[in-house]
């Protein structure tokens, strides 16, 4: 299987977002080690449209894909992304991506995302973790207790895997996509500097 890791130089939330050292590595670079280190995983390719963020990628032992301009503003989507490198790879089965804003991935996650994938027999196949979310807008329920809630399954960014198919309809996700629970610990993103702070810091009581 392929991993893509998404990578682009410009970011308003946190400048250079990617690169900004996380316990000591660029942060982008610790979803190459993870994807490099899978037994699972045949190609690790960063899809970035920065020369820095690709000489580190290829010191790291990553492979680098070029995006156009188009594909690397604030308002694309990571499936034009992947529908992009789908073509220039040559229509591959599946690819699997690791956003880097993700980085708490346990050590066996990805080869036990692979094996889950592979064990449905079915077409068109989604995989994505996540977690059962029970945060809901203030007034939408009437004071119920959380453990009453139902919840609903909210994707983590670590990884999603897609089939081929889907790739070709630009398909994120459909009705039937397979479901990855993964550890608290790993549901967290960055999006913000804070969210920068709590992430290494669990970075270095749960990372291995």
């Amino acid at each position: 299987m392929i991993a893509i890791i998404p990578a682009r130089g410009g970011s308003k939330g946190i400048p250079f977002k990617n690169i900004k050292p996380l316990n000591g590595k660029p942060l982008f670079v610790w979803s190459v080690e993870r994807a490099l280190s899978a037994k699972n995983i045949s190609e690790v390719i960063v899809s970035t449209d920065d020369v820095k963020i690709a000489n580190i990628a290829l010191q790291s032992g990553a492979e680098v894909a070029f995006r156009p301009a188009a594909l690397s503003t604030d308002y694309s989507r990571t499936i034009d992304v992947l529908h992009h490198h789908w073509l220039e790879l040559g229509k591959p089965s599946e690819i699997m991506t690791l956003q880097p804003t993700s980085p708490l991935r346990s050590r066996d996650l990805i080869d036990r995302c692979v094996d889950y994938y592979s064990s449905h027999q079915i077409g068109e196949k989604i995989l994505a973790t996540g977690f059962i979310s029970k945060q809901y807008e203030f007034g939408s329920n009437n004071n119920i207790r959380r453990q009453e809630l139902t919840g609903y399954f909210y994707d983590d960014g670590n990884i999603y895997i897609h089939s081929g198919e889907v790739i070709a309809r630009k398909n994120w996700c459909h009705d039937n996509s397979l479901k990855f629970f993964t550890a608290e610990f790993e549901n967290y993103e960055i999006d913000t500097e804070i969210d920068f702070f709590i992430v290494e810091q669990l970075h270095r009581k749960y990372y291995e």
